[in-house]
């Protein structure tokens, strides 16, 4: 179960999400709230469902990362990059 201040951060993150212009570049790319969302989240308490799901989407962004030029990643895309090592 997520704590209360894991929950806030993530919220946080979601409103600077939200303000940030997302660039049209980004489209196929999981976004970087769901990605931090995802890892806050225990193991134990994730259905098969929501565990399929990120396997899935996990795999699709990182074939859209392959194809993204770095010049064309949004502020919140580059950074998710970088802080999962996922930087071409």
């Amino acid at each position: 179960m997520q704590t209360m201040s894991s929950k806030l951060f993530v919220n946080q993150l979601r409103l600077l999400h939200i303000g940030s212009k997302r660039q049209m570049s980004d489209t196929g790319r999981k976004k970087f709230t769901d990605k931090v969302s995802e890892a806050v989240q225990p193991e134990n308490d994730k259905s098969g469902y929501q565990k399929v799901k990120e396997s899935a989407t996990d795999a699709a962004d990182k074939l859209a990362k392959n194809v993204q030029k770095d010049s064309d990643k949004g502020v919140f895309q580059k950074i998710s990059d970088t802080l999962s090592g996922n930087k071409k």
